[in-house]
């Protein structure tokens, strides 16, 4: 049904949080990706290559005796951020290209089977560049 008059939202911060996968764990700054799996599709845990990305963990988590949802991993992404990153590789000519991940801390300017992340906004130096993340855009 159509709105037929003001309505308010509550605007949400930049940082979110998603259930994590039972017996899961990660560290501060993980890279994190929703799982496919069929016992555990919708929670977060540190990246899996093919999955879609979440954002990066603001802290450690430990799941490891806990059950699907048990634990919430804080994570920064809920909107575009940039951070400066190693990329292997990486040359001032890479500028715009699309970053992906092929684990929770891996950056790969390759495609393949690996998850997009975001782009290169900045080239810093030889292998270190800004990259503009983007969470759940696949």
């Amino acid at each position: 049904m159509s709105l037929s008059e003001d309505k308010n939202y509550e605007l949400c911060s930049g940082d979110n949080a998603i259930g994590a996968v039972e017996e899961a764990s990660g560290y501060k700054g993980s890279m994190i990706s929703i799982s496919e799996s069929s016992d555990s599709q919708g929670y977060g845990r540190c990246l899996t290559a093919g999955e879609v990305f979440a954002g990066h963990a603001l802290e450690a988590f430990d799941n490891s005796d806990g059950d699907n949802g048990d634990v919430d991993i804080r994570l920064r992404g809920s909107a575009k951020y940039r951070l400066q990153v190693e990329i292997s590789g990486a040359v001032v000519t890479d500028i715009g290209s699309v970053v992906y991940a092929s684990d929770d801390e891996t950056y790969t300017l390759t495609e393949g089977s690996n998850t997009k992340v975001g782009k290169i906004t900045r080239f810093v130096e030889s292998g270190v560049c800004e990259v503009e993340f983007e969470p759940f855009v696949s």
